[in-house]
């Protein structure tokens, strides 16, 4: 995987310690310059499509703020994307598809990324 990428050991981690239910995706996205916000868009292009097909949803996309706490990276953009289990996101990410296509362009785009999986809590649906 590319360093954009998580790696074997984690996919497995969330593989076989994440609960039943939800999972929600957080993406802050630092792009290179020139033309990584270009490249994501083409990424993204191909991922729509993609996240549709596992049954997600896009749920915020927007400019990223001032960091107040916790990081030294200025971030350019945050996505939340939410998908039906661990599992569906999984088949995603580890889809020929994605791995082929949009893999490589989310690695040219990017700079630095913070990509977290996240669960909600039980009964939780915010």
């Amino acid at each position: 995987m590319t360093p954009h990428m998580p790696d074997a050991a984690i996919l497995e981690q969330l593989r076989n310690e994440s609960p039943e239910g939800p999972i929600v995706l957080l993406n802050l996205l630092k792009y290179r310059e020139p033309g990584g916000r270009d490249a994501f868009q083409r990424y993204g292009a191909i991922t729509a499509g993609l996240i549709g097909e596992a049954g997600g949803q896009l749920i915020f996309a927007g400019t990223a703020g001032p960091v107040l706490t916790g990081s030294d990276v200025a971030w350019d953009d945050v996505l939340i994307v939410r998908f039906p289990s661990a599992e569906k996101f999984l088949a995603m990410i580890e889809g020929e598809t994605y791995t082929g296509e949009a893999a490589p362009i989310r690695a040219e785009a990017l700079d630095a990324t913070l990509w977290m999986a996240m669960n909600p809590f039980p009964g939780f649906e915010g």
